[in-house]
């Protein structure tokens, strides 16, 4: 099968049959972009210029969309399911 795009066969596809080609990116993009999140070295603009996003509005969308919430409340440890940071009770 030819994609008309290239002259490359689609064959590597042909194991996730069912899939978009969407679904598979974000398959292994969605786990990149926890790590990234997760750790502190980069910033949020800086995670968005690694992973090829256009615009920090569609890296904060694109977010929104497969973690459940903005980039910024992920890095806070807003997670679902991890419940929301408590703040000590200062006295």
């Amino acid at each position: 099968m030819r994609t008309g795009i290239g002259e490359e066969p689609v064959s590597p596809l042909r194991g996730n049959a069912g899939q978009s080609v969407v679904n598979l990116v974000n398959r292994y993009t969605v786990p990149i972009l926890r790590e990234y999140l997760n750790g502190e070295r980069l910033s949020l603009i800086q995670i968005a210029e690694t992973m090829n996003f256009d615009s920090p509005s569609y890296f904060s969308r694109y977010c929104t969309k497969h973690l459940g919430m903005s980039p910024i409340n992920y890095r806070k440890g807003l997670r679902p399911g991890k419940g929301i940071n408590k703040v000590k009770n200062p006295g």
